[in-house]
């Protein structure tokens, strides 16, 4: 049995079985240099990428609002008025250019730059909207790589989702039926992601260093989103206690 403290980032309880989830940013897209002939084909690349990136936004916006209401789906709208932002197409296009790099480098030089930009902020709130920037990175690679399909649109009945970060984006495919709790390295409270899981009435625990080195997919995990408490195997007594509380809280 292991305890992990991090921070209530979504309260409620949960018990289920870890599904540990490895993102597209954490992975090295290979880099190669482009001639000055090929960079009208990365920059038709880019914006194909763009225009796919687009539509889906609206469709997830469209969903979300009918879920959770107006003011989750403005997450989506607002994340698509950043992709389409000239100043934001004008800097890719610059960079293509210059560095002469193919479009995935583009993508992750010009988001990861915009993403610290925000992470350098002061306000907490604004900080947080880093995490859109790379959401909107991820969304852009997966496109350009051909990728429709996300990892978590099937997760089995009680699963307890691990990432390093989550984002708008993994969001779309959560529901209850499927996800009883979520663990995030990095998590605040004032994440779009966050506020998205808080709607979905999804416990959810932030800030827990190593989290990716430390649970693996399958460990019978027990989340306390309001207190921060995470345990991995419990023993049985631990998970005794932990049921009789979501009992008591049931009751009150």
């Amino acid at each position: 049995m292991l305890t992990l403290r991090g921070k209530g980032v979504s309260p409620g309880m949960a018990q289920g079985k870890a599904f540990v989830y490895k993102d597209v940013l954490l992975r090295d897209s290979e880099l190669y240099l482009i001639d000055d002939s090929q960079i009208d084909e990365e920059k038709t690349r880019i914006q194909k990428a763009i225009d796919d990136v687009s539509k889906c936004l609206t469709i997830d916006a469209k969903q979300i609002e009918s879920k959770l209401g107006r003011q989750s789906a403005d997450i989506f709208l607002a994340q698509k008025e950043i992709l389409q932002d000239s100043h934001v197409i004008n800097e890719m296009n610059r960079v293509l250019e210059t560095k002469l790099i193919n479009a995935e480098q583009v993508v992750r030089t010009v988001f990861r730059l915009l993403a610290r930009r925000f992470r350098d902020l002061a306000n907490e709130v604004l900080r947080e909207r880093g995490d859109d920037i790379d959401d909107l990175s991820r969304r852009l690679l997966l496109s350009l790589a051909g990728i429709h399909a996300h990892s978590l649109e099937n997760l089995p009945a009680n699963t307890v989702l691990v990432a390093r970060r989550l984002l708008p984006l993994d969001t779309v495919f959560l529901s209850r039926s499927s996800t009883v709790g979520v663990l995030a390295e990095f998590a605040g409270p004032a994440a779009h992601a966050a506020l998205l899981a808080r709607e979905l009435g999804i416990p959810c625990v932030g800030g827990i260093p190593d989290l990716l080195e430390t649970v693996y997919t399958g460990d019978v995990v027990l989340v306390n989103g309001t207190t921060g408490a995470v345990v991995i195997n419990p023993s049985r007594q631990a998970l005794q206690k932990h049921n009789k509380a979501i009992d008591c809280s049931f009751r009150t």
